[in-house]
């Protein structure tokens, strides 16, 4: 998946993209053969939908 920015939030974009690469927060590692670990999130967050 590619992100291009975050919507009608430009501060959000400023904060989590540098050099044109999006930072998501997760924080992982990269082992010798070039497989990924994610460990964790730097913040916790709640994704909640509308109820309807």
């Amino acid at each position: 998946m590619v992100v291009k920015g975050y919507w009608a939030r430009p501060d959000a974009n400023a904060e989590n993209f540098v050099s044109g690469f999006w930072r998501s927060g997760d924080i992982g590692s990269m082992d010798e053969a070039g497989y990924v670990k994610v460990f964790d999130r730097r913040k916790d967050m709640i994704n909640r939908g509308r109820g309807g």
